[in-house]
């Protein structure tokens, strides 16, 4: 373009296909709305110096530019100005940008790096929505919110480090390969499903500046670990929903409500510490915890609703150290014991090794202790020889949920099997059994009794021996973890 031009009107360019290569002079000072949006061909952009403001939907799916530089004149990026330019790669923003609007980079799948300025107060919704191929975005310090579903589906995102106050609803939506988040001490909002579906993320460690917290981890499949600060006065309704890998929770003394449903089929949750500040607690707030040994009640809390701990299977003691009662429609099993005394002693033995087991008074029908839990975190284990001097009995569910679980030795104390112990544990591939064990065996990742010849345990690799030492096939011997839907099975 010639030097005496100092503006182009707003499409001006707009679906011109052909066009390779723009180079504006810095005489140019405005650039209208869509200016050389759909110029699918166009690689290189020069911009000139002197501009101010990169206007809405300018390169709007401009599928083959690849790199841009704004001048470091630029204070405002227009909606959707990237949008679809699905061959960029990088994008240096200077640090004079303080406000980029919705969708600028939406699309923008390849690309890779961005260096957002130091000086940015504005980053509306939807601004990095299905970037796949980013992987770490570094935020500036005095960026006040990151804005609804801003990072969106941006699968490739691995971490990032958060300073800003607010976080909005859906801002890291389907970030799937996210693993690390940091929250800085200027968070004081998580908003709802800000978090959900980023099934990559175990640890999350919410500080005390947090006060208002949103059901913000739904859906993150492998979330593992979660402490939350003092400054959370309410863990919402179905807060931590369907959180399957979710162990252990630790809540600051600020909490005073947990909310219904709020830890919904969280089934490998092992450990809840409940912060002293706890009042309420609301309909089925435990629903589903299958792993769930132990729960204390703390002395300050004054309602519990009904179903707290309907379908926690394992549950087998509760210290409730309030004068709350449960309601009245809430099931406790008889095997649970309930204490009033925080000094009573646990009828729960831990073991060395990160095994669990029930004291004298709960033993099965042969008399029999059980192994309630193995809480470690190794892959391969092999359990205890004996509790006590003598064999026992392994719990029902006892080895469930544990997905870091891959193989099992059954040693030469283990005389009974219960239902369904490896319930969720789908990564176990290895089933043996000591020689010394007298009531099972194993061939081909099979757990056999002896006396009766029957196939009471598998796993997805078990193949039943055809040498006559099977003759029958138990009941959930797969725990629902067989994976033989393409493949025949041979009895």
């Amino acid at each position: 373009m010639p030097k005496v031009v100092t503006g182009i009107a707003a499409e001006a360019f707009k679906d011109c296909r052909n066009i390779a290569e723009v180079t504006m002079p810095d005489s140019v000072r405005d650039i209208g709305n869509s200016a050389f949006s759909g110029c699918e061909k166009l690689k290189t952009v020069t911009l000139p110096s002197g501009m101010t403001e990169l206007k809405n939907c300018m390169f709007q799916g401009c599928a083959a530019l690849e790199r841009v530089t704004l001048p470091d004149t630029v204070t405002t990026i227009g909606y959707s100005a990237f949008q679809d330019c699905v061959a960029l790669e990088q994008a240096t923003l200077p640090d004079t940008v303080t406000a980029i609007d919705y969708s600028a980079f939406n699309g923008c799948e390849r690309l890779k790096t961005v260096t957002l300025p130091s000086g940015l107060t504005e980053l509306e919704n939807r601004t990095f929505r299905g970037c796949a191929a980013l992987e770490r975005v570094t935020l500036p310090n005095d960026l006040p919110t990151i804005c609804p579903q801003s990072f969106d589906d941006c699968t490739g995102l691995t971490g990032v480090e958060l300073h800003c106050r607010n976080i909005d609803v859906l801002a890291f939506h389907g970030c799937t390969s996210l693993t690390d988040v940091v929250f800085g001490t200027e968070v004081n909002k998580i908003g709802g499903r800000a978090f959900m579906g980023c099934t990559a993320l175990a640890v999350i460690d919410i500080p005390d500046t947090v006060t208002d917290l949103g059901p913000a981890f739904d859906d993150c499949s492998s979330l593992r670990d979660v402490t939350i600060g003092d400054g959370v006065q309410r863990i919402v309704n179905y807060a931590f929903d369907k959180c399957y890998a979710l162990r252990s929770v630790v809540m600051g003394d600020g909490v005073q409500e947990i909310g219904a449903m709020a830890f919904n089929e969280c089934y490998a949750l092992r450990s809840v510490v409940m912060g002293n500040g706890v009042k309420t607690i609301g309909y089925g707030a435990f629903w589903g915890c299958r792993s769930l040994l132990s729960i204390t009640i703390p002395s300050g809390v004054t309602s519990i609703g009904e179903s707290v701990i309907t379908d926690c299977n394992k549950l087998i003691e509760i210290y409730n150290l309030s004068s709350a009662e449960f309601d009245g429609d809430t099931l406790i099993p008889r095997r649970v014991t309930v204490h009033t005394d925080e000094a009573e002693p646990s009828v729960i033995h831990y073991v060395d090794g990160g095994f669990l087991f029930a004291v004298d008074i709960y033993k099965n029908e042969n008399g029999l202790p059980y192994l309630l839990d193995y809480c470690g975190s190794d892959e391969h284990i092999v359990l205890p020889d004996d509790f006590n001097g003598e064999g026992y009995a392994v719990f029902n569910y006892a080895l469930a949920y544990n997905s870091s679980l891959k193989s099992v030795v059954f040693s030469a104390g283990v005389k009974r099997i219960g239902l369904e112990i490896l319930l969720g544990s789908d990564n176990v591939t290895s089933l043996t059994v000591d020689k010394k064990n007298t009531w099972l065996s194993a061939s081909d990742n099979c757990v056999i009794d002896v006396d009766t010849k029957k196939f009471i345990l598998g796993c997805k690799t078990s193949v039943i021996p055809a040498d006559g030492s099977v003759t029958q096939i138990g009941g959930n011997v797969f725990c629902h973890n067989a994976d033989i839907e393409n493949r025949s099975f041979i009895i």
